[in-house]
This record gives structure tokens, sequence and C-alpha cells, in this order.
């Protein structure tokens, strides 16, 4: 018997920026329904395989000479995406197929239900002519798993979503984490940038960079590269 290659359960597929704007786009122009869910202590669904996996008793329960054996996944494990593997298990015998560009997004047979996820957080699109072919696969998802829909879709992935139905316009806002990200780093007072760069030449530092300076610089960075990618 050969070996476990350790990736097939470490892997998880996370969905692209792109394809979540996309989805966005698609419910926009053809005015389809977007509902929220999760998936309430969503890890726990996930059993591992393989190796068993121990760890000691929580405080109030120990015992000596004694330790837990772990039967489901818990966040943080490096066995954790197996949560991956079990929800797409399930939208498969649901009748869903995943899309051949984008591994977490999954639509049925005739392509009037789409849904798009991101670890335990999922949206199903669906015109309201098709709201019975959504029910069987909300319904569906009910029955293996304990869901909580979240009345509003304002909020996914960070991003709040704005719509307008009778326009058939959406819009996808970053505000409250720009501004988030601009009181961290302390810029929410002084003049903007010139855009483009001015004129003046730019020097090279001669100097080192300290350590916290690096940091500073390699957040800064990190911040808005997230922003630009998901926007």
């Amino acid at each position: 018997m050969q070996p476990l290659d350790p990736l097939q359960n470490t892997y998880a597929a996370t969905l692209a920026a792109k394809s979540f704007r996309i989805a966005m786009a698609m419910a926009a122009r053809e005015d389809l329904e977007i509902r929220q869910f999760d998936v309430v202590n969503a890890f726990l669904n996930a059993k591992l395989e393989g190796e068993p996996v121990y760890c000691e008793l929580p405080e109030g329960f120990k015992e000596p000479g004694s330790c837990l054996e772990l039967k489901s996944a818990v966040y943080g494990m490096r066995d954790a995406p197996l949560l991956y593997k079990e929800f797409t298990s399930t939208l498969r015998k649901l009748a869903l197929k995943p899309s051949t560009e984008e591994d977490c997004l999954f639509q049925n047979e005739q392509k009037t239900v789409t849904v798009v996820f991101y670890v335990d957080d999922y949206l199903v699109l669906y015109h309201h002519k098709n709201k019975s072919e959504a029910r069987k696969t909300i319904d569906g998802l009910c029955v293996r798993y304990e869901i909580k829909e979240q009345k509003n879709s304002e909020w996914y992935l960070g991003v709040r979503i704005v719509r307008n139905r009778a326009a058939r316009r959406l819009c996808l806002v970053h505000d409250i984490y720009i501004e988030k990200i601009a009181k961290r780093f302390n810029l929410t007072e002084g003049t903007a940038p010139s855009t483009p760069l001015p004129s003046i030449p730019l020097r090279k530092f001669q100097g080192n960079a300290t350590k916290s300076e690096i940091k500073d610089f390699q957040e800064r960075v990190g911040s808005i590269l997230y922003t630009a990618i998901m926007i």
C-alpha cells in the first residue's frame, strides 16, 4: 500500500476574489436572490482520517495518565481543511457540480442554482422563478449541517454589499476595512500622495532599515494589496 500524500489532507481551495466579484455581477445583472448562510461549528463536521490524533484533557477534566483521541477536525489543525472535502462531497450528493474554473463555485445541472463558499460561509444564488430548486439545495444542506442564515446579505468576506435591485446595480465596498487600516497606520490626517508620482527623482535610501520598520512596511503593503485584490 502506498503512503498517503500529506497534501491530500492539507490542501483546501479557497474562493478567489475575482470569482466572488463575477458571482455578484451575475446576481446584479440577472436579478438573482442572494441568500447567505454559515455552518455552525463547521470543522467538527470533518472526520479525521489516517493516523490517530491525541490531545490533553481540557482544564477541569484532567485525569492522570489519560488523554483524548480526536475524532473530528479542530480549527488550526493541519488536517482541518478536510472540511473542504466534506462540504464539497455534500454538494455533489445534492447534484451540484464544481465550475471548471473555480473549485468553490458549484451549480446544478440546469445552472439555475449557484453555491459560492469560503470555508464555512456560503451564498446561494438563484432567480425567484427557480425558488423550488434552490429550496431543495438549502434543505439538503440543512439536513446535513446545523445552518444559520444571515438575515441580509450585506457583508461577505469583509466586503460590504450595496445593492439597488430596481436598477440592477450592485457595489462592493471596502470602506470599513480601509478606514480601519488608515487608523492603524495613522493615515487619517494629512495630504494624499501625488498620483502619478511627482517629478522629483527618487533617491536610494543609504541607511539600514530596522526590523520594526521592515515589519511596518510589509504590513502596509500587505494591507493595501488585500483591498486591491478583493475590490
